[in-house]
């Protein structure tokens, strides 16, 4: 995620920021479940049996607007930290 804010924030690049949060998402997700001790084959619930179905809402919402952007950034790093810090109690 920094990477992605200082890359794509200011040049406003949505598609490449999307792209960033939905491979985080994912990311973070599988680190949720290995920290759960659960074996994720198919990933099409991934997101939903890590907490982290509501990064749609997100992604969704972006603009050409660097606060936009940048809010976005930090909402999922909470979203991220919120989901590990349950899974590892």
């Amino acid at each position: 995620m920094h990477y992605a804010r200082a890359a794509y924030v200011e040049t406003e690049k949505i598609t490449e920021l999307a792209g960033a949060l939905a491979t985080s998402a994912m990311m973070t997700a599988h680190a949720v479940l290995a920290a759960r001790g659960e074996w994720v084959t198919n990933e099409k619930r991934l997101l939903e049996r890590a907490g982290l179905r509501d990064l749609d809402e997100l992604i969704t919402s972006l603009r050409a607007d660097p606060s936009v952007l940048e809010d976005a950034i930090e909402q999922a790093n909470r979203r991220f930290h919120r989901a590990l810090s349950a899974a590892t109690g």
